[in-house]
């Protein structure tokens, strides 16, 4: 194995309250300007008092798309600032070699909220904002414009997203997928956070006073960041500009609360400590701690108990920044990040607003003045609903040996044994069940009635059958939770109970859980959005709200089951799912986890099956999904499905009772313009040595240039491969929706295990299963909006 790989910051963008730009940001930080100002952006009868970090910026006048949302537009700013950083001349030929991670809470929220209210007060539903609605928006706008054709992915882990991202982003350039990086976040202010916040008592009417004995909350921001991220001999030997080093960077999860962090700080010390070992540094080199301090009185007792556990009598000068932005979510932790690598650059460290009294349960002082003098390391945390932690350090010199003293894996990937999956979908939730279906006997959809305030209609989609799941339920803790959650949370129940030993022996705080959803938590967001409208802010859902977050569903599996390792929820359209997939198995590659959790979900909801009449997708007369048929009617799309699924994964070492092996995952930008013997190369470039699939199972869905596409790559795969490879496809038994690639990744598994039987799966005109025995199944995945995965699943002995 090659040594592992330095990762170089050569690019910074950032878009703040504090201006646009980079350079005139610093500045505003070093002569201590506030970015506190009144709310504007939009009226909120309840919330409109507290002080906010607002851009004020015209965003489209300085070049954001005016089409976009605002999220959308703040990205893009910061993105195209740090890639011109980066690259002043542009990427050039570069551009198939780069990609972007980006973190995000609310993705389009903002709009969408416009379009719940005028459904609300005038009864007018206009679907149009919800097309911007999915954070993977912001990172297909960055990606496509800014021509960025390699690894594309969407995090979302509340308040650590952005920290969460550019540590991905890190792994994929030291993984070999990819040779450049642009890493961040980017987040709105909108309406459900800020009254959502409001609704927990987390917010501070008289400003954010971190750390401070008379704090009293937070104060809400918006904003932008992207780093540009290469290895360290990439940018040398183009003479570029080398900002810092991520030297190191950890993840962990506390396990304890969805919205609450433990009080002890163990999770957020676990974090400090593991970056600490991996980027090969003592607590006693760290320079400056730039802290996640949003200025609640829970959030910064935790840390400083975390801080004083790590660094013990001697916690380095440490201040957090919030006080200046307000708490961006997702963007905090990339803002944050890019101040310490300017902080390295200019040897000073930003002091902490607001801060005038040491509290006596924490007896600590944060900065109050700028500290100016070398700074060789310094560490960022960043810590967010759910549990979540994530510890970044940058360093201003190359690491020791070029890099970590414990070393992230730097193969490409790192094999692991699938122990048990579960899985709900329309066609049943075992594998006996969805066998009575098949292309002699398609699966039926149902019609769905959606009730006013919509406008009252009835949809054809593909429905589960979720009846028992409460079965898996605890009657008392679970009562209350949304059927998306109780879904996931069953089938990781039933994964967990059917995996067995090594799981019932299992370390908690090495078990991770990577869950991946389109979507997200749509029936809590809609229900507390509406509920805003109706009641005028005067009756908000707290509980609601706690559900509503992304990352609500592998949160609650990490407190369910005690999983304290590495958490992450991907947002990314089509290929959640494979995101997921990837950082599980990562985890378990880099040793920070010894066994994981891999699913996800996506579920029917109103707003979704209302746009879709409106945007007359899915008539009443709508055919069922058909793959390879070409019998979709002109305008129609491939009918809406649902579904959850959850995976229990070891490493591959001792895969004597594993169902499966995942032996290669990918993710990248398909061809433009299309070109399936590139897209054919790109597979074998993948799968390496892993040798033939004995078939492809795809996503194909009745769409006919989506259903041709895979033909197509199918058939480009066979020339290159020597001979023809069957393909086959499964959205025939679970409609179509974002994260269905899980379900198909179930089928892939019940295949490679005999489980399931090939004939029950749609072939093209002229293919059938035959009679050979699916050995080793490739599963592609593609996104109408560009995005593409694969995933080879093997039987343990192949």
């Amino acid at each position: 194995m090659n040594g592992p790989t330095s990762i170089a910051i050569t690019g910074i963008g950032l878009a703040t309250p504090l201006g646009i730009g980079k350079d005139g940001v610093w500045s505003a930080l070093a002569k201590g300007r506030i970015g506190l100002t009144n709310l504007t952006l939009f009226k909120s009868p309840r919330c409109g008092v507290f002080p906010v970090g607002q851009v004020r910026d015209d965003l489209a006048a300085l070049g954001a798309p005016r089409k976009a949302s605002r999220g959308d537009q703040l990205a893009f700013l910061a993105a195209r600032e740090a890639l011109s950083c980066a690259f002043p001349d542009g990427l050039g030929n570069r551009g198939n070699r780069a990609g972007i991670a980006l973190g995000s809470t609310v993705g389009g929220m903002l709009a969408s909220e416009d379009c719940a209210e005028r459904l609300v007060r005038t009864g007018s539903f206009r679907p149009g904002p919800l097309r911007r609605h999915e954070p993977a928006a912001s990172t297909d706008l960055c990606a496509g414009t800014l021509g960025l054709a390699g690894p594309s992915a969407t995090i979302s882990t509340a308040c650590s997203s952005g920290a969460m991202a550019i540590a991905m982003a890190s792994d994929l350039i030291r993984g070999g997928e990819a040779d450049i990086m642009l890493a961040g976040g980017a987040d709105s202010l909108c309406r459900l956070t800020l009254n959502g916040f409001a609704s927990l008592l987390l917010v501070d009417k008289a400003g954010c006073k971190p750390f401070d004995a008379h704090r009293a909350g937070m104060c809400l921001g918006e904003g932008a960041a992207f780093l540009v991220l290469e290895s360290a001999s990439s940018a040398r030997s183009r003479g570029a500009r080398i900002f810092a080093f991520i030297r190191g960077w950890a993840a962990t999860c506390d396990a304890f609360q969805p919205a609450a962090p433990d009080p002890e700080g163990r999770g957020a010390a676990r974090a400090m400590r593991n970056a600490l070992a991996a980027a090969g540094l003592d607590a006693g080199e760290i320079d400056y701690v730039n802290a996640h301090g949003t200025g609640t009185r829970d959030n910064d007792l935790a840390e400083a108990r975390a801080m004083l556990a790590v660094f013990q009598a001697a916690v380095p000068p440490f201040s957090s920044t919030k006080g200046f932005f307000g708490h961006a979510l997702a963007a905090s932790g990339a803002i944050e990040a890019a101040i310490c690598a300017l902080a390295l650059n200019d040897g000073r460290a930003p002091p902490n607003p607001g801060f005038k009294t040491i509290d006596p349960s924490i007896g600590l002082a944060p900065l109050t003045e700028p500290m100016s003098g070398p700074l060789n390391h310094v560490m960022t945390n960043s810590f967010g609903f759910g549990g979540n932690n994530v510890s970044l350090i940058l360093s201003r010199t190359q690491s020791r040996a070029a890099g970590h003293a414990r070393a992230r894996s730097t193969e490409k990937f790192c094999p692991v044994s699938v122990r048990a999956i579960s899985f709900m979908s329309p066609a049943g939730n075992t594998f006996l069940e969805i066998s009575r279906f098949g292309q002699a006997r398609p699966l039926e959809p149902r019609l769905l009635d959606v009730r006013p305030p919509f406008p009252p209609c009835r949809v054809p989609a593909y429905a589960c059958d979720d009846s028992g799941v409460e079965a898996d339920l605890d009657p008392v803790r679970h009562r209350r939770l949304s059927r998306m959650l109780k879904m996931l949370l069953a089938c990781g129940s039933r994964a967990m109970r059917d995996a067995g030993p090594p799981a019932g022996a299992r370390d908690p705080e090495r078990t991770a859980v990577a869950i991946g959803t389109g979507l997200g938590c749509l029936e809590d967001a809609g229900a507390f959005v509406m509920n805003l409208f109706e009641n005028g802010e005067r009756t908000p859902m707290p509980a609601r709200f706690i559900q509503s977050v992304h990352n609500a569903p592998a949160g609650r599996l990490a407190i369910d089951f005690h999983a304290g390792g590495p958490n992450g929820t991907f947002t990314h359209r089509d290929i959640s799912f494979e995101l997921a997939l990837w950082q599980a198995a990562s985890a378990l590659g880099a040793g920070s986890a010894d066994f994981a959790m891999a699913g996800a979900g996506d579920l029917h909801d109103p707003f979704l099956l209302a746009a879709g009449r409106a945007w007359k997708w899915w008539p009443e007369d709508s055919p069922a999904i058909q793959p390879f048929s070409a019998r979709l009617p002109a305008g129609n799309r491939p009918l809406p499905g649902e579904g959850a699924a959850v995976a229990a994964l070891t490493r591959a070492e001792g895969s004597e009772a594993a169902l499966a092996q995942v032996t290669a995952v990918r993710m990248g930008q398909q061809s433009l313009p299309f070109d399936s013997d590139a897209e054919a190369r790109w597979i074998l470039d993948a799968l390496e040595s892993a040798g033939r699939p004995d078939m492809i199972l795809c996503g194909a869905d009745g769409f006919p240039l989506h259903d041709n596409a895979f033909l197509d790559v199918a058939r480009a795969l066979g020339r290159q491969m020597g001979g023809p490879v069957p393909i086959a496809a499964y959205k025939h038994l679970c409609g179509a929706f974002y994260s269905a690639s899980a379900f198909g990744f179930a089928a892939a598994v019940g295949l490679c295990s005999g489980a399931l039987d090939p004939a029950i799966l749609a072939w093209p005109p002229g293919g059938g299963p035959g009679h050979f025995a699916c050995r080793r199944v490739l599963l592609l995945t593609r996104s109408h909006a560009g995005a593409r995965a694969l995933c080879c699943v093997e039987t343990p002995s192949s």
